[in-house]
């Protein structure tokens, strides 16, 4: 990536932000969070021309591309939240600018590019990512999507790992579907306990340290169980189905696969890290454990000559 195709990448994502934002304000009923907002459409246009004096290119904002992806951000916000779509957006921008540092292109900019980009930093750090921190803190939905996406996670990887394992194993589709829905009951109450204690030790630990109070145990355990049981059904859904054979093991870790991929990126996109690694990782674990169930359970029909 050359510093022309930054600054032009660059300014497009702030001018493109300045455009969403005016979207989110006007449909945003928190009068609030609506000043915050037009704080931040005032600070992304102001990026915007500064960016738009060093860069050799126009952006076109009524592209049907751009479009798109302004229906796509205003989809996220209506289904994850506000606090949700803004962590998506910086995300991006952050990623750009990883990606632009890593290649060494901070060293072949100007001294006008530099002072530029220098001033843009300075106002983000003080006053962009305060608003953005006031809109994300606290916010209902973060806190539990964090929770939803951590209890999923673990239902997916846990009960793929068993249905495989048994199906390969035992043959038997009936014996595998009610094998797993015991493990996907028992594995819902353990979560729900475990993150209600955990929540309330945190909150124990937050009170005496003063510290920020995290979400209710309650809410929590419920969130986490709740997940948990409904990301279980996913590798359970080719023998809940009816599906039988190789063919339902394939399916299991194929629709499994694809929802561990989507919650790994949310998880990424919350936390901050980058999205293809984390999304790679979670899916490079959970094949490894499905191809280590399958391996147990050939060996198992070998040598207990469990018939087909």
């Amino acid at each position: 990536m050359d510093k022309g195709t930054y600054t032009y990448l660059r300014m497009r994502a702030e001018m493109r932000h300045e455009l969403i934002y005016k979207k989110f304000s006007e449909s945003e009923q928190n009068l609030q969070r609506k000043a915050y907002l037009k704080k931040l459409i005032k600070l992304e246009h102001d990026h915007g021309m500064i960016l738009s004096k060093i860069s050799d290119r126009k952006w076109d904002g009524n592209s049907a591309w751009e479009r798109a992806y302004i229906v796509f951000l205003l989809l996220i916000r209506r289904i994850l939240g506000l606090a949700f779509a803004i962590k998506y957006m910086e995300h991006q921008e952050e990623g750009l600018d990883k990606k632009f540092a890593a290649l060494g292109g901070m060293n072949k900019l100007t001294r006008t590019e530099r002072a530029a980009l220098d001033e843009i930093e300075r106002q983000e750090s003080r006053y962009e990512r305060v608003l953005q921190g006031q809109i994300v803190e606290g916010d209902v939905i973060i806190t539990n999507i964090r929770d939803v996406a951590f209890g999923m996670n673990d239902g997916l990887v846990e009960l793929l790992g068993v249905v495989v394992g048994l199906a390969v194993a035992i043959g038997n589709p009936v014996i595998v579907l009610l094998s797993g829905f015991i493990v996907s009951v028992s594995g819902t109450l353990s979560m729900a306990g475990g993150a209600y204690l955990s929540t309330q030790y945190e909150r124990t630990i937050s009170s005496d340290t003063k510290t920020r109070t995290p979400a209710s145990p309650a809410m929590s355990a419920l969130y986490v169980g709740l997940m948990y049981f409904i990301g279980t059904l996913f590798p359970l859904s080719p023998f809940i189905f009816g599906v039988t054979g190789t063919f339902a093991i394939i399916a299991a870790v194929v629709v499994t696969g694809i929802v561990l991929a989507i919650i790994s990126a949310i998880i990424a996109i919350i936390g901050g890290s980058s999205l293809t690694r984390r999304v790679g990782e979670t899916l490079l674990i959970s094949l490894g454990i499905a191809l280590i169930t399958i391996i147990i359970g050939v060996t198992a029909r070998t040598l207990f000559h469990i018939p087909a």
